[in-house]
């Protein structure tokens, strides 16, 4: 890293972010939680950086993301409650939400596949705690609940050019970064209903074949999870949503 002139040295960057990807995994636990504070922030700034260069839709920025976020990844797994509780700067949940979940859209295909892997990964490994849910479960959840109505909000009028097109790619991927929380985690029952009528409303007519198959998918890792837990309440919620709205319409 360069922070005088915010830049990257690619040449370098590469192979050690590569390297720190694939050792990380095979490093204790214990020494992981030690060398967080040490760690992150680098892996913080090369996020940050690349994301403000020009060319960054290269294939080699790509390889330095991916490797990065797969270092995150690891370090994140790695933390025990307490951490993730923290709210100290640059806190265990902290990076999650803002370097990961915030990634979650990348409009290249083969870093937001990466960083949704990571995503789900973390959330469907909570650390040990009296509580099985993910402390990061709830607030994720919220904050990709929100980022789908804001793009949604913004796609009712039909946009005309490359910023309508990008604006449209924006709102199916966070559609996507839903499906991937979903699928992690528990979808908090204080929201099912709002997530179902929203999914109610992006599975009309009015939208296109593309958001309506992303929002049918949400709709069917719903049921999967009411399935698996034998969650009865969870299932009924939702029944009676699909209930009401059918009969209105």
């Amino acid at each position: 890293m360069s922070p005088e002139e915010n830049k990257v040295n690619h040449q370098l960057a590469t192979p050690v972010l590569y390297l720190l990807d694939v050792i990380l995994p095979s490093v204790a636990p214990q020494t992981l939680r030690a060398y967080y504070s040490r760690t992150v922030p680098s892996l913080v700034a090369v996020l940050e950086t690349l994301s403000e260069t020009p060319n960054t839709g290269s294939e080699g920025v790509a390889a330095i993301i991916k490797s990065t976020v797969g270092a995150l990844e690891t370090l994140l797994l790695a933390q025990d409650f307490g951490a993730w509780k923290s709210r100290d700067e640059l806190s265990v949940q902290h990076v999650f939400t803002g370097y990961l979940v915030g990634n979650g859209m990348d409009p290249r295909p083969k870093v937001r596949k990466r960083v949704l892997e990571a995503i789900k990964k973390v959330l469907s490994n909570p650390p040990a705690s009296p509580n099985a849910l993910h402390p990061a479960a709830d607030g994720t959840a919220t904050i990709c609940f929100h980022t789908v109505q804001a793009h949604f909000g913004q796609t009712k009028k039909k946009h005309k050019g490359v910023e309508g097109d990008e604006r449209d790619a924006k709102a199916v991927h966070s559609l996507h970064l839903l499906k991937t929380v979903a699928s992690a985690v528990a979808w908090p029952k204080s929201s099912m209903r709002e997530l179902v009528e929203l999914l109610l409303k992006l599975s009309a007519e009015s939208y296109d074949d593309i958001v309506r198959l992303a929002a049918l998918e949400v709709f069917q890792v719903i049921f999967g999870q009411a399935s698996e837990e034998m969650n009865a309440e969870r299932l009924r919620e939702v029944l009676e949503v699909l209930y009401f709205r059918l009969n209105v319409c």
